[in-house]
């Protein structure tokens, strides 16, 4: 059995039926093995990204068979997946984020997490109406993976200052 390459690829393109069965296909033919993805559409395009495994002698072939879908309406770029590093082992926490929506609500909430020199795992965000009011809410959910030199409790202090004055609700787990 060969050696496989690790390879993450984003995704974008126009929303349409058959996205996902045009990329999978492609993948298959070259021997991939699909991983993991977070796929989505959003304001009438379809994109995110994908984790493969393939096998090294088809990695230039994938890579080229991808470009091909461009005429198609799908933009991939593939990047081969580098092995994480970590230095200790980190804590895993959530955070959730509600409130009117505004300017400046993740910029805020990144810069303080980003000084703590925490990984942002994955994010995900939505901008909603409130049932009642009809007021525009914003919401997100984060996986963060904290370094053993940062406390939970610390963070939760710096982000609850920043909650108070984007006047939103924080929630760490």
């Amino acid at each position: 059995m060969g050696i496989n390459t690790s390879l993450v690829m984003t995704v974008l393109g126009e929303d349409r039926p058959g996205l996902v069965e045009k990329l999978s296909c492609v993948i298959a033919e070259h021997q991939g093995n699909w991983l993991s993805s977070h796929l989505s559409s959003m304001a009438g395009y379809f994109g995110g990204m994908v984790h493969v495994l393939v096998p090294n002698a088809q990695v230039e072939p994938l890579i080229s068979a991808l470009r091909d879908l461009e005429p198609a309406g799908l933009t991939v770029s593939v990047k081969t997946g580098v092995a994480e590093k970590t230095h200790g082992t980190p804590k895993q926490a959530e955070l959730q984020v509600m409130g009117n929506d505004r300017p400046g609500i993740i910029s805020s909430i990144s810069q303080a997490i980003a000084t703590h020199g925490i990984n942002v795992e994955e994010l995900r965000t939505e901008y909603t109406s409130a049932p009642m009011s009809g007021t525009e809410m914003f919401k997100a959910r984060a996986r963060l993976f904290l370094p053993p030199s940062v406390s939970a409790q610390d963070l939760r202090h710096e982000l609850e200052k920043i909650a108070s004055d984007l006047m939103v609700d924080i929630d760490l787990e």
